[in-house]
């Protein structure tokens, strides 16, 4: 039996157990033998399933128990759905887990000591100064100065942010996670909750959630809309490369858009054509701002964009 059909076969054991789970009445959904005899076999299944179709199932196995025993009374929908339900929400912790991983693998690297050395000598002479090192014209100049390129500068940057923080860029300073493509229109709509747009991945409603955006962008006061503009083409490009969303069709879909047509947005495009995406903390920099600043502007865009 070959993968394909392995899963297909998990797929219908999963949806007839958990159609089974469904039925049974409310008064019987306790630590009863069979309630118990359900659940299990659901995990099981589940377990084998996801190892079919995710990556790195191993560092997060936590995660995965949290989502079949939560899937259980908080998915609302008709036994046919589940699979959709229970496909999101694996993916997102699965993700989640891996980036955490991935995190700490970072932060156990060393930063090449020579070339933290050429780094501490460039940002010491832009503090002298009083230069921005991370802004592109501060970064030209002292490209001719330490006769190098602008580019080499802006991943020296970027190498250091990584070696030596800990911290995931969807986190802001509260501790609450948010995203760009979780919209309430597609959430209820499709009633299964606060659902990550993956599971989505169709270009109609992708288009729905750029407007949105952009339509939320456009009521924004004019004096913040170059800072806001770099922060959510930021956003929007780092989600849809954690999604595995075909990117040049995301630089396609949002590079006519008000928000995308600003100087520092497009700069955070050409960036990641470069595969330098900046966190949201660099984005902050260029503007002579910080992280918790950077955060709070985006909190409040998001709550505009969930109540529109």
């Amino acid at each position: 039996m070959d993968k394909n059909q392995q899963k297909e076969k998990l797929e219908k054991k999963i949806t007839k157990t958990f159609s089974e789970l469904f039925l049974l009445k409310e008064e019987n959904k306790t630590a009863t033998e069979e309630f118990s005899s359900l659940k299990t076999k659901l995990a099981e299944n589940i377990w084998k399933w996801a190892a079919c179709i995710f990556e790195k199932i191993e560092n997060a196995g936590q995660e995965i128990m949290e989502c079949i025993n939560l899937s259980i009374n908080s998915f609302k929908g008709s036994p046919d759905k589940y699979l959709a339900y229970i496909y999101v929400s694996l993916k997102n912790e699965i993700r989640r887990a891996n980036e955490k991983q991935k995190a700490f693998e970072s932060s156990q690297m060393k930063f090449p000591e020579k070339k933290q050395q050429v780094l501490n000598h460039m940002i010491r002479w832009a503090e002298q100064y009083g230069k921005n090192i991370y802004d592109p014209h501060t970064q030209e100049g002292l490209a001719v100065l330490f006769n190098t390129e602008a580019d080499k500068i802006n991943r020296l940057l970027y190498l250091r942010e990584r070696t030596n923080t800990l911290k995931e860029k969807t986190i802001i300073e509260d501790g609450e996670e948010f995203s760009l493509l979780e919209t309430k229109s597609v959430s209820e709509e499709k009633g299964y909750g606060n659902l990550d747009f993956t599971f989505f991945e169709k270009t109609e409603s992708l288009l729905e959630i750029i407007k949105n955006i952009n339509d939320t962008f456009e009521n924004t006061q004019e004096r913040t809309k170059p800072y806001l503009s770099a922060l959510v083409t930021r956003q929007l490009l780092f989600e849809a490369e954690n999604a595995n969303l075909e990117i040049k069709t995301i630089l396609n879909l949002i590079e006519n858009n008000t928000f995308a047509k600003y100087t520092e947005a497009k700069r955070v495009m050409e960036c990641f054509e470069k595969d330098a995406l900046p966190t949201q903390e660099e984005v902050a920099r260029w503007f002579g701002r910080d992280k918790t600043d950077a955060s709070r502007s985006m909190k409040t865009f998001m709550n505009k964009l969930s109540s529109s």
